[in-house]
């Protein structure tokens, strides 16, 4: 996302994942110990890559499928095998 200019975006998504960690580490950490940490930092990360993802398809660039790929271009005869 950096290369792509999209600082703000990739900014907000790091910052508001630190906060989800940190609220549900001091929430359900105490409770379950390693556990509820682990799914705090679980959970942060999923936001993470979901969050990235959505701002990502939000400027029609979807990480998983291009056109430009070269399995695409395999599969278009544009590379010879």
């Amino acid at each position: 996302m950096l290369p792509l200019g999209m600082d703000r975006s990739f900014n907000a998504i790091v910052i508001c994942s630190g906060v989800i960690n940190v609220g549900l580490a001091l929430l359900i950490a105490p409770r379950f110990q390693q556990i509820g940490m682990a799914w705090a930092a679980v959970t942060a990360e999923s936001f993470v890559a979901f969050g990235m993802y959505g701002a990502l398809r939000s400027r029609s660039l979807d990480p998983i499928f291009t056109p430009h790929s070269a399995a695409a271009q395999l599969s278009y005869g544009a590379i010879k095998p």
